[in-house]
């Protein structure tokens, strides 16, 4: 069956299919994060078991503000650190230019010149670091779990490591638990399209993102059987 047949066979579910209702939202347990030197908060609440609504506010102060259902997250988050490796180079390359003209700089050159210039090597070397590690993220994520796309993420070790491993450990679980209501892989792969075509028409997911991971889950669409491969 080709990749054309599927995106019937999905599209199909996806428009007859509206996501349910959920009702009156009673809380589980909430956690937030915030960083000081990023200027940037998150707050989690767990939600009818199976639900999670994530509030977060980054330097430009604008606000994110969704729900997402457990039952499309892999259990299994990821570590995602990201270091801009231009400053970390520019970094140790003005640090060691400052030691070689200390060191190395010719004997007609006066002290306090040689001072003057390793100064100022050292002061643009302790720039790029501060901004190497402003600019430093280190990231648990959970993603979708056909369509990979990360849809949680919480900052490491914050506030706690062992408050953090606590959130992750409940959401884990909860994810886990979600599954069993899914024994059928092709409603299942229906309804996280589904939610995925709902974070796109909210805003969280941009039109190119929601489309490149519509063809993920379509690609995961298994053949019905009594159909021959085209």
């Amino acid at each position: 069956m080709n990749i054309d047949m599927e995106h019937i066979c999905l599209s199909s579910e996806e428009e007859e299919q509206e996501p349910v209702d959920t009702g009156e939202r009673i809380t589980d347990c909430r956690f937030d994060q915030s960083s000081r030197l990023h200027r940037c908060e998150a707050h989690f609440e767990i939600f009818n078991s199976h639900h999670v609504g994530i509030q977060s506010r980054g330097m430009s102060n604008k606000v994110r503000d969704y729900d997402l259902d457990l039952s499309f997250l892999d259990p299994a988050p990821r570590r995602v650190r990201s270091i801009d490796w231009p400053f970390a180079w520019a970094s140790a390359l003005l640090a060691g230019s400052a030691a070689v003209t200390i060191t190395f700089a010719p004997v007609s050159t006066s002290v306090t010149i040689r001072v003057i210039i390793a100064a100022a090597l050292l002061a643009g070397a302790a720039i790029c670091l501060g901004l190497l590690v402003y600019r430093f993220r280190d990231r648990i994520v959970f993603c979708s779990q056909n369509g990979r796309w990360p849809l949680l993420t919480l900052l490491n070790q914050n506030p706690s490591p062992v408050q953090l491993q606590c959130f992750v450990d409940e959401l884990s679980r909860r994810i886990c638990q979600t599954r069993i209501n899914w024994p059928d892989q092709q409603q299942y792969l229906s309804a996280e399209l589904r939610e995925h075509r709902r974070l796109r028409d909210e805003g969280i997911l941009s039109p190119d993102r929601y489309d490149a991971i519509k063809q993920r889950i379509l690609s995961k669409h298994t053949q019905p059987p009594g159909l021959k491969s085209s």
